[in-house]
């Protein structure tokens, strides 16, 4: 047991060097993430750039309120007419220091004033409120808005793993390099176990760093569940592909093979969004479906292992 393991171990990092060889393969790894950072960071610097502080404008007999304005986070703007100002959108608000003109919020500018002429109340400082009760998350279509990008992330790096696991067989098979493997004296479903593991090791690497760097950008979804949902789901793809390729070359044609892995690819994500009480506990569905993601990884680990026996029982074909 001791040598298939290690036969294990080491054709799953020949696999994985040859992977990480592949420029297309690269590409594909790298391209995610890229539009992550240039999408979001993008996004999130043109907000930054376009968001402007407040402006509140001020008469000459209320000068002396600008400190206090200043200090509540308004930019003091001088004018003549305040009326004018506010309702030709120079300015949020504006004060003469006795009344205040303003087309929005402008409580601060309210609490200025009336500490300014001595008023026995005046609305109270964030800083002084009790804690106000925490937002309620943004949805869309009944889930956290933050959670969304990480599992879209995840679904095509899913999808890669039905292609990755259908390739790494099919391609073997037709440049003789899996003729060579069967022919040693090691089990066929160790190399069987070595393409499931290879692809998954590869993709759940970089579907973990994508999920990473959108927790560190929009400060969603970053959780431990997330990874291990993400991590199922690329293992279960993988199995899939392995499961569907069968005794088929690329010489022979991937399309039939590629069909059933992407349809029962999809048809797992529907059952994690038509049924999440069975979805919970099945790799991929469970993107969909949410919970802690344990489950599911045990079930990508038996798919594995069926991926591994099906391999083997068709590696001696076509």
């Amino acid at each position: 047991m001791t040598r298939r393991l290690r036969t294990l171990l080491w054709a799953t990092r020949g696999l994985v060097v040859r992977l990480l060889r592949e420029p297309i393969l690269i590409r594909s790894l790298l391209w995610p993430p890229a539009v992550v950072v240039g999408a979001l960071g993008g996004t999130v610097a043109l907000a930054l750039a376009l968001a402007a502080p407040p402006r509140v404008g001020v008469t000459p007999a209320a000068q002396a309120l600008g400190p206090a304005l200043t200090a509540e986070g308004w930019v003091v703007v001088a004018v003549a007419d305040p009326d004018a100002a506010v309702q030709s959108g120079a300015v949020s608000a504006a004060t003469d220091g006795a009344a205040i003109w303003t087309r929005g919020d402008a409580t601060a500018v309210e609490r200025v004033v009336r500490r300014a002429t001595g008023d026995a109340w005046y609305p109270a400082s964030p800083a002084s409120d009790a804690p106000a009760p925490a937002p309620a998350p943004a949805t869309l279509g009944g889930w956290d808005l933050f959670a969304v990008p990480p599992r879209l992330i995840a679904l095509l790096y899913t999808l890669y793993g039905a292609v990755f696991g259908l390739a790494s067989v099919a391609r073997d098979r037709d440049d003789g390099t899996l003729q060579a493997e069967l022919a040693t004296a090691n089990p066929w479903w160790v190399f069987g176990a070595a393409r499931w593991l290879a692809p998954t090791l590869v993709l759940g690497v970089a579907v973990s760093g994508t999920i990473a760097l959108i927790g560190a950008i929009l400060g969603g979804d970053s959780s431990g569940a997330i990874f291990r949902h993400a991590w199922a789901s690329v293992a279960g793809a993988t199995a899939i592909g392995l499961i569907a390729v069968g005794h088929r070359g690329m010489a022979q044609g991937m399309s039939t093979a590629l069909s059933a892995a992407l349809v029962a690819v999809t048809a797992l994500v529907g059952i994690g969004v038509r049924a999440p009480q069975v979805g919970a506990f099945l790799p991929i569905a469970s993107l969909a479906a949410g919970g802690a993601g344990w489950y599911p990884l045990g079930s990508a680990l038996l798919a594995g292992g069926a991926s591994a026996v099906a391999f083997a029982r068709s590696a001696g074909r076509g």
